[in-house]
């Protein structure tokens, strides 16, 4: 007759955290596998008789598109403002030249460094027309990138649109969900050292016999 025994105890419990640890230790694979996150700034844009509203608008716009990307790290104004002086910054926009966005990017140990320079050349006084490029300077291949612009700032979503899939969303890591296999083979090995378990108890309990069966004498 077969019989509780404390191993079958210990088989559920070793079972029980066989089955939290293929839960929790893939996530915990997955998150020390994350890439790096880039290191980015977005150091302004140089104007051209372009109306002060519309140059704070169109900043806020471009931080705003590269601050809504999360595997980004991006530099804050005050982080910028410590490492880079306005001469340095205001060079490097009015050039457009990657050796001086270049200087910039190492300064502020930056992987990928944004400006730009447009100008307004509407000859309609209520209207503004925004021609030049956006910049993204990308340290490591050296490489300077350019997107050129020529659209009514009334119009120029569509442009911010496609600026962030080509020159934001492309230097954004890929996370690549990474499935671990050892927690299943310990559940196996769990789940087999509990069936050797429970066979040897019910082998020991079948050898030993029935407490409670007495054999009886035959009378000659």
């Amino acid at each position: 007759m077969w019989r509780y025994d404390k191993s079958m105890t210990i088989m559920v419990v070793l079972l029980s955290l066989s089955l939290l640890a293929i839960q929790t230790v893939p996530c915990l694979a997955e998150a020390r596998d994350l890439p790096k996150k880039p290191r980015v700034a977005f150091v302004g844009i140089y104007f051209e008789k372009t109306p002060e509203s519309v140059q704070k608008q169109f900043r806020e716009r471009i931080e705003t598109l590269l601050r809504s990307e999360n595997n980004l790290t991006i530099l804050s104004r005050e982080e910028i403002a410590e490492k880079l002086d306005s001469e340095q910054i205001q060079q490097a926009l009015q050039s457009g030249k990657s050796e001086d966005y270049r200087l910039l990017a190492e300064k502020l140990d930056a992987d990928h460094v944004y400006g730009g320079n447009l100008a307004n050349q509407s000859r309609d006084d209520t209207r503004v027309l925004l021609v030049g490029e956006l910049i993204r300077y990308d340290r490591d291949q050296g490489l300077l990138n350019r997107f050129e612009l020529a659209k009514y700032y009334g119009q120029i979503g569509p442009e911010l649109r496609t600026f962030k899939k080509e020159y934001i969303q492309t230097i954004v890591p890929k996370i690549q969900e990474k499935k671990t296999l050892w927690p299943w083979l310990v559940l196996a090995g769990v789940m087999l050292a509990g069936l050797i378990a429970m066979s040897l108890t019910i082998t020991k309990f079948g050898a030993e016999g029935n407490p409670g069966d007495v054999e009886t004498p035959e009378v000659p």
